[in-house]
């Protein structure tokens, strides 16, 4: 996991930063900027951008401004920008949210769960011959 400012926040061994190891294999990646200042949606778009060149090319990426509590006062993103760089990069969403306030959060969260769901695993999936329809065992990473 990484910051705006591209620190980890999650041990990284090999230092391969979100273009390397890590990103490899995810399935989705949420990139968060601050509404209230305009460089951390530039890092945001770096990240994204090395999100994209690494992982695996059904994975899922979600945009997130936060601080939308502050918005009436100090915005200096406006969603429209931000919306460029999610039609740029083919991303799921955008979402403005105020983790001090709890608001968007679940609902963000959500949208990329549902779209990891649509896009990736089901595609990864494999019919177990199970009598019931719809059963299905996810063959990824993970047992």
């Amino acid at each position: 996991m990484w910051d705006s400012s591209h620190k980890s926040l999650i041990p990284d061994p090999g230092n391969t930063g979100p273009s390397g190891l890590i990103a490899r294999g995810a399935h989705g990646c949420i990139a968060m900027y601050d509404i209230t200042d305009k460089d951390s949606l530039y890092s945001a778009a770096k990240q994204i951008e090395e999100f994209r060149n690494s992982a695996r090319p059904e994975a899922q990426a979600m945009l997130i401004g936060n601080k939308f509590d502050m918005a009436s006062t100090k915005r200096q993103i406006h969603i429209s920008e931000a919306s460029a760089l999610v039609k740029h990069y083919d991303m799921t969403g955008i979402m403005e949210t105020s983790v001090k306030n709890n608001q968007g959060i679940e609902e963000a969260i959500e949208l990329l769960i549902d779209a990891i769901y649509s896009n990736v695993l089901l595609q990864d999936s494999v019919d177990l011959g199970s009598k019931t329809p719809g059963i299905r065992k996810y063959d990824g990473c993970c047992s």
